[in-house]
C-alpha cells in the first residue's frame, strides 16, 4: 500500500531541449535573409567584450530586431513554441504568456568560433538557423555536470552522463533551451557563413 499523501518530481539539472522545425521556413527566410543583408550593413557586428568569440554579432549593439516588422512571423513562431516549451517544464508563465525580450543576429564567419557563454539574466534561450553549412561550426552544448573539479573516467557514456553534446541545426530549425545551459561554436571551417537569429525569452 502506497501511504505518501503527495508526491513532487523535480527537474533540477537534467538538460532539456525543444526543437521544432518551421513548415514555411523557405518562403519565411527568403525575407529574413533580406532583412539581415540590410541588418549586416548597417549594424556594427563587435560582440560583448567579455565574450571570447570572433564571430559577427550584434548581442551589444542591437539586440531588438523582433521590434522590426521583417522579423515578425519568426518572432511570433518563437513565442509560441516558447509558450509549449514552458508548459512542457510547467514553468509558471504571466497571463500575456511568453514574450521575446531580445533578438539579435549572429554570423559564423570562415574562421571563427565562439567560447562558453550563457544568458544569465533570462529564463529560455533560442537560436534560429537561417542556414545550415556542411563541414561547418557546430554548437556544442555543455552539461552542468561536466563542471568537474576532479575528472573520473566513465565506464559507458549515455545521455544522462554525457558532458556536452553538439547539435547541428538545418535551415528553418527552432532549438529552444534554458538560458542558464552552457553552449559554444566549434571553428568554421566552411566557405559560407552560418547564419542564426538567437532570442531570450521572457515568461
Amino acid at each position: 500500500m502506497n501511504e505518501a499523501q503527495s508526491s513532487e518530481t523535480l527537474m533540477l539539472f537534467p538538460t532539456v531541449l525543444h526543437v521544432t522545425h518551421h513548415m514555411q521556413a523557405a518562403e519565411m527566410n527568403a525575407k529574413i535573409k533580406a532583412a539581415i543583408s540590410t541588418v549586416y550593413q548597417e549594424v556594427d557586428g563587435q560582440p560583448p567584450r567579455e565574450m571570447a568569440c570572433t564571430m559577427y554579432s550584434t548581442m551589444a549593439t542591437e539586440p531588438s530586431l523582433h521590434l522590426r516588422a521583417e522579423f515578425g512571423a519568426l518572432t511570433d513562431f518563437v513565442q509560441e513554441e516558447a509558450q509549449s516549451f514552458a508548459d512542457a517544464l510547467d514553468y509558471a508563465v504571466s497571463t500575456g504568456g511568453t514574450s521575446v525580450r531580445k533578438c539579435w543576429l549572429n554570423i559564423l564567419r570562415r574562421g571563427d568560433s565562439c567560447d562558453l557563454f550563457n544568458d544569465a539574466n533570462s529564463i529560455i534561450s533560442g537560436v534560429y538557423f537561417v542556414n545550415s553549412t556542411a563541414g561547418g561550426a557546430r554548437m556544442q552544448l555543455h552539461a552542468p555536470i561536466a563542471d568537474e573539479m576532479i575528472v573520473i573516467q566513465k565506464s559507458k557514456i549515455t545521455d544522462l552522463n554525457a558532458p556536452q553534446i553538439f547539435f547541428d541545426g538545418e535551415a528553418g530549425d527552432l532549438l529552444l533551451f534554458p538560458s542558464h545551459l552552457i553552449r559554444s561554436w566549434t571553428l568554421h571551417n566552411a566557405v559560407d557563413d552560418l547564419v542564426m537569429l538567437n532570442f531570450t525569452i521572457c515568461l
